[in-house]
């Protein structure tokens, strides 16, 4: 089969909202982001077309970070599907992240959705690991110490060996030695009582709750450093704190009154830009 993608255009409005419809028992985002997709410059926004030129297909590719490709909103017309055109979309939204000299391209996706893992397997993305979503209230009085810019080498080094994402909303990146200084400097870092632990923390901004970029450290801290979190939340004028999570946080998240809606982890794949485009299966995927 041939698949054809173009770039997203108003007239695909209508269409692409009717499959969206049911992706989830309330809706679906994609008519929230709509209009912001269409006049971003950066990335690609793109439709797969039948051959009457109207949209089955949807996703976005963003910028997550320079040369960090996302991958997000992968929708297919729920009368096509198990047809190949996930697979087919995710494949040119990677080949545009290539071809606009991106090194690496993720995407994160719920784990009851099968395809999209499918998708994974068959495309060579690796799985970088699950993260649980969880929300909770500002509040408490709970503090710890921010963290001083002369440990900033220290905790760094520790962090470090894991190759970490920062967290912003539900897009993630590379977190690098000079983001990690900035947090630091800015007073964003938590520090746990065993002085390695820490929690990065960002402040309410352009719509969004206050945010939980990156926790890492022992597990048996994370009880104090989600409790503080919230409290710094809140003294940042935020109602509520958001996060991904490592499963490792999700029990003390719990214990802390945090909430989720999902309810197996997310799964978090990625691509490095392959040096020759011999990927399983990439043959089956030309554009018409």
């Amino acid at each position: 089969m041939s698949y054809g993608f173009r770039p997203a255009a108003p007239r695909d409005r209508e269409a692409v909202f009717a499959f969206c419809a049911t992706t989830w028992p309330n809706g679906d985002y994609i008519p929230r982001v709509w209009d912001a997709w269409l006049a971003d410059p950066e990335g690609r926004f793109a439709v797969g077309v039948d051959a009457a030129d109207s949209a089955v297909a949807v996703g976005k590719l963003g910028p997550a970070a320079p040369g960090e490709g996302w991958l997000q909103g992968i929708r297919v017309d729920p009368a096509l599907r198990r047809g190949g055109w996930g697979r087919a979309l995710t494949a040119h939204l990677s080949d545009c992240a290539w071809a606009q000299g991106m090194r690496t391209v993720r995407y994160l996706t719920d784990g009851h959705n099968t395809p999209m893992h499918h998708v994974a397997a068959a495309l060579g993305f690796a799985a970088e690991g699950q993260y649980h979503p969880h929300r909770a209230a500002a509040g408490g009085r709970a503090r710890l110490r921010l963290a001083r810019p002369t440990e900033t080498a220290a905790l760094w080094a520790d962090a470090s060996a894991g190759g970490p994402l920062r967290w912003r909303g539900w897009v993630g990146a590379e977190a690098s030695a000079a983001w990690f200084a900035d947090a630091i400097a800015r007073e964003r870092v938590l520090v746990a009582a065993d002085g390695r632990s820490f929690a990065v923390l960002m402040p309410p901004a352009d719509g969004r709750d206050a945010e939980i970029a990156l926790i890492h450290g022992a597990t048996e801290t994370f009880a104090e450093l989600l409790v503080a979190a919230r409290a710094w939340a809140a003294a940042a004028d935020a109602a509520e704190i958001f996060a991904l999570l490592p499963p490792a946080a999700v029990p003390a998240a719990t214990a802390d009154g945090w909430t989720t809606r999902v309810e197996l982890p997310m799964w978090l794949y990625g691509c490095a830009r392959p040096v020759a485009d011999d990927r399983p299966g990439r043959e089956a995927f030309v554009n018409s």
